[in-house]
């Protein structure tokens, strides 16, 4: 083989991106091709959740992603009208206000081209090979591994590649789902609600704005269900325009000129039409709005991440996030199943965990795409918005316990297969987060001054070979731990490397170390050491 490496990534956008950079945190150094030169200028995701920045805190881009702040900081609005320059008719409500008990880390306002642009350069930084201009040609998996074929676009040069793992997040047509002969399937019956077509562009917009601060606007015009989309304040915007498909060839560039003017509803407004990626040509790019839903999330070495795995609509802003903690969920499990820590039964609770998160966000966000707009079936209100980005839970073997697809944070109280509650401490005379102490490892939390629990799952976790922290009170840590993660005074909680509660005990235990044994064992799909 030419080439050799642990987890070969297929796609460079936010999911395979970010894929990459979690695995990295894990130690594991993979390989990323894209066919693409560069990523996208279109801005299409332009926040990120607050749960997602909680993940991305975790790698240390906090600061470096609040430096680039999208134009959506300066412009938090939405409104729906017919036109820009016409009058409003109301503008939907809008979210993104993290209270301060839920979580420390406010959204994050950027744009997924600058996003992807930091996410690539942490992943090189930290031994991932990236290869932009570079496609995934052919692959074929078995018991031992993936070998895959591919091509630089540049040179037409091929090589082969052998990885122990594929992940594709090469998008909703992805190549790799479907040699896999997974099903791609409408959601509950919808599927696709509209097709778009989108024009980048340049152009001044103040006149028809007005100086509101509207950073997305739901229009009737050309089309009802028009939508427009600044990237910065220098007036470069996306407008996507339902559009039949194949009817999008026939666009010229005086089609898409005079589009803009009509969104806008300003005759004779200079329009500069501009390509979405940097050194290729100029093209018109359609898109699907639509709800579907992987029948699996891989085979055998090969696993979705992102829209290969599910689509749903923009609204709500969920889709990219949801994408981003599918590749946070996996990463984990990949690491400690390569380095033998973990059994390979690991990592059949991807699907089990995350396909049922993508169901119940995919439902969410066609319920607000109905009370934002005329198109889908909304099915209902939308749950509260931090039940659907805190509340998902995961119930899996791993995380054992019966739990419905949502609990909101503040009602989780630590339950084994929910996020594990942000409740603010004192460590060594500084203000942290629990989150904090979440960085990428096993942790356990007791609330007692004793060293049992802690001795317990310590011990254990040396027998396998297992990376884990513990804290207890008395440790430099002092807290409403107890309360937060329903453990009680002497009770203890084990959290997952990806922040997830996988266990908890609110007593002490006559054997703590047989539980710990029995704790992850289950947690390791491995036998008790």
């Amino acid at each position: 083989m030419d080439v050799e490496t642990p987890v070969l990534v297929v796609g460079g956008g936010m999911a395979g991106l970010s894929t990459a950079a979690f695995l990295c945190h894990q130690g594991v150094r993979p390989m990323l091709v894209e066919r693409h030169t560069e990523p996208s200028r279109l801005p299409r995701a332009r926040t990120v959740n607050a749960r997602t920045m909680e993940l991305y805190r975790a790698l240390g881009l906090e600061d470096a992603i609040r430096a680039r702040p999208s134009v959506y900081a300066r412009w938090p609005e939405m409104a729906r009208a017919d036109t820009v320059a016409g009058e409003e008719r109301f503008r939907p409500r809008a979210g993104e206000h993290t209270p301060a008990d839920v979580s420390p880390v406010p959204w994050g306002p950027i744009n997924q081209d600058e996003l992807e642009l930091i996410l690539r350069d942490y992943a090189g930084r930290h031994g991932a090979d990236v290869r932009f201009g570079t496609e995934l040609v052919s692959f074929t998996a078995g018991g031992a591994g993936v070998v895959a074929r591919l091509r630089e676009r540049a040179t037409g040069a091929e090589h082969a590649v052998r990885a122990a793992y594929l992940v594709a997040a090469d998008g909703p047509r992805s190549p790799v789902r479907e040699r896999l002969g997974i099903g791609f399937r409408d959601f509950r019956g919808i599927g696709t609600v509209t097709h778009y077509a989108n024009v980048f562009f340049r152009a001044d917009l103040s006149g028809a704005t007005r100086g509101r601060p509207i950073g997305l606007w739901f229009l009737d015009r050309p089309k009802p269900g028009t939508v427009l989309m600044p990237r910065d304040l220098e007036g470069t915007c996306v407008l996507m325009v339902p559009f039949d498909p194949e009817r999008v060839g026939g666009l010229s560039d005086a089609d898409c000129v005079e589009l803009v003017r009509t969104a806008v509803g300003a005759n004779g407004l200079k329009v500069e039409l501009l390509s979405d990626i940097p050194g290729e040509p100029r093209r018109l790019r359609t898109w699907e709005l639509a709800g579907r839903l992987a029948d699996g999330y891989g085979r055998g070495r090969v696993f979705l991440v992102g829209d290969a795995a599910h689509v749903m609509p923009p609204t709500g802003a969920f889709g990219a996030n949801v994408s981003v903690h599918d590749g946070h969920n996996l990463a984990w499990k990949l690491a400690l199943v390569l380095d033998g820590t973990a059994g390979p039964d690991l990592l059949a609770t991807y699907e089990a965990e995350r396909r049922p998160v993508a169901a119940f966000t995919i439902d969410q966000a066609m319920r607000h795409l109905r009370e934002s707009t005329d198109l889908g079936d909304g099915g209902g209100a939308p749950a509260d918005e931090l039940e659907t980005i805190f509340g998902y839970t995961y119930r899996s073997a791993a995380p054992s316990g019966d739990l419905p697809a949502a609990v909101h944070p503040r009602a989780a109280r630590g339950l084994p297969g929910t996020r594990a509650p942000h409740v603010e401490l004192v460590r060594d005379g500084r203000r942290i987060s629990t989150l904090d102490l979440f960085t990428g490892r096993f942790v356990l939390l007791s609330g007692s001054e004793d060293r049992a629990w802690c001795d317990a799952f310590r011990n254990t976790a040396r027998r396998y070979g297992l990376p884990l922290n513990a804290f207890r009170r008395g440790d430099g840590i002092d807290g409403a731990l107890e309360t937060a993660y329903g453990i009680g005074a002497a009770g203890a909680a084990l959290i997952r490397p990806d922040g997830f509660v996988a266990w908890r005990c609110p007593e002490p235990a006559d054997d703590a170390a047989a539980v710990a044994r029995d704790v992850l064992s289950r947690s390791l799909c491995l036998p008790p050491r």
